[in-house]
């Protein structure tokens, strides 16, 4: 991958009969650029049954290295519901926004909007 902090965004839905029992969310990667022992990339989710927007870094063990898989696994009791919405690997365009601010004297917006529905059903 050619460029800088990389950021995972995933919208999930998740719903368990026991919510404080459903928090994490592991995440492996196939083919990463680099590992690390800590912090391990887990996101902490919120098991309510409503839609939730997650983002964790995409560099060390998250940054691929060619094309591959992406595991999560959610460490929740029997019978939780687990709705995918999305996943998507971003680039951040903030050292984009600098370099044009700094050569050609004006800045780009480097903010992308969400581009998911907020009422997915």
């Amino acid at each position: 991958m050619t460029f800088m902090d990389g950021v995972w965004r995933f919208h999930l839905r998740v719903l368990a009969v026991q919510p404080r029992r459903c928090r994490i969310a592991r995440l492996k990667l196939e083919h990463p650029a680099g590992a690390r022992d800590w912090p391990r990339p887990n996101l902490h989710i919120v098991a309510d049954g409503q839609w939730h927007t997650y983002a964790i870094h995409g560099n060390h063990d998250l940054r691929p290295m060619q094309p591959g898989r992406l595991w999560m696994s959610f460490d929740c009791p029997s019978g939780t519901e687990i709705t995918w919405g999305a996943g998507e690997l971003l680039r951040s365009t903030m050292p984009s926004a600098a370099r044009a601010l700094w050569v050609d004297g004006k800045a780009i917006d480097p903010y992308t909007p969400l581009s998911w529905p907020t009422n997915q059903e």
